[in-house]
Order: structure tokens, then sequence, then C-alpha cells
């Protein structure tokens, strides 16, 4: 079984694991910027992710992220076109959860992620690691707010250049963590 075997069956073992656990603590809905260190000034794009993960203090739970992402980058070739292209990605890790104040938490993750993209540059799929933080606010009545910062190290062989995101987004508790007292303290 090659890299791409083992971390395609490392994925799916860590899906079965988030999917077999209760319902996720908290759910963001985020908006943001993605871009690629390759062309930090001609690569952004606009995402749109799901985040499902921990928000009570000092807990570690797994975490879970679904982000679709488009927008145009200037071609490798020297004529100065434009292509455009989008794609998704699946981040499945853990996080943990820490207070800094009252109804504030940071949330540093790690998790495997697999991309996808198309655009008139050609298709792919890679895999790959992410690594991030989240600055959370959320009373203990309604929404709140998630600010997240991330970089994604994609295992491709031809090229070792990251992916570096950053969302915000709405904040809501699950069912399971509503009938829990209290904020984040």
């Amino acid at each position: 079984m090659g890299g791409l075997g083992r971390a395609l069956a490392a994925l799916q073992v860590l899906a079965v694991t988030v999917f077999a656990l209760p319902v996720f603590a908290a759910t963001s809905l985020e908006v943001g910027m993605l871009g690629s260190t390759a062309a930090p000034d001609a690569s952004n794009r606009v995402s749109l992710g799901m985040r499902f993960g921990p928000v009570q203090p000092q807990q570690a739970d797994a975490e879970f992220a679904v982000t679709v992402f488009a927008g145009a980058q200037e071609s490798a070739w020297s004529d100065g076109s434009v292509l455009g292209g989008a794609g998704a990605m699946l981040d499945l890790g853990m996080a943990r959860s820490f207070a800094s104040g009252p109804a504030v938490a940071l949330v540093p993750r790690l998790s495997l992620i697999a991309v996808s993209a198309v655009g008139e540059g050609g298709a792919g799929v890679a895999m790959g690691l992410s690594g991030g933080i989240g600055f959370v606010t959320l009373p203990a009545q309604g929404a709140g707010v998630r600010i997240d910062a991330g970089y994604r190290w994609l295992a491709l062989p031809q090229d070792r250049d990251g992916l570096w995101s950053i969302s915000i987004g709405a904040l809501w508790r699950s069912p399971r963590e509503g009938a829990k007292s209290g904020g984040v303290p």
C-alpha cells in the first residue's frame, strides 16, 4: 500500500471515529479566504465552511470541517491570463478548548485533510495535514463568533507549498451542549 493508500485508510478510520461520537459541542458557519504560499498575491479564494467541534473549557474532542472554495489565479504561463477554479476540503481531526476569559476560548486543532479542486488548468486531489487555532466567543444563551486561522501542508511530490486560511463566522451550541450550564467560563 503506497503513501496515498495509507493516508486514505487513516482518513477513513478517523471518519468512522468522528461519526461514531455523539453530536459535536458546537457548530460554526464561516466565510473566509484561502490562499497558497506558492503565489501569495495571485491565488486567493473565497471560502465557505462548516466546522463542528469542542467549545467547553479544557475539552478535547473530535473536530470535523467541510469547506468549499472558488476564485481565480494568475496562470503559470507568461501570457498573464487568469484561470478560474473551485474545490472542496474535508478536515477530520482533534481540537482542544482552553478558556481565556468569560465566554471566550482558544481552540487549537490538528487534522488530516483531503482537498479536491477543478479549474481551467486541470483537476486534482491531495491529502495532507492541517493545523490552526480558533478564537471563540460563546455566551450562555444565543450565538457567538468564531475567528479561525489555519495552515494546510499538502502531500504533493512536486510541490511543498501549502494553503493558508482565515475565516470568521457565527457559532452556536449543539443540543448536547445546550443542556449544560453557562457559557465558556
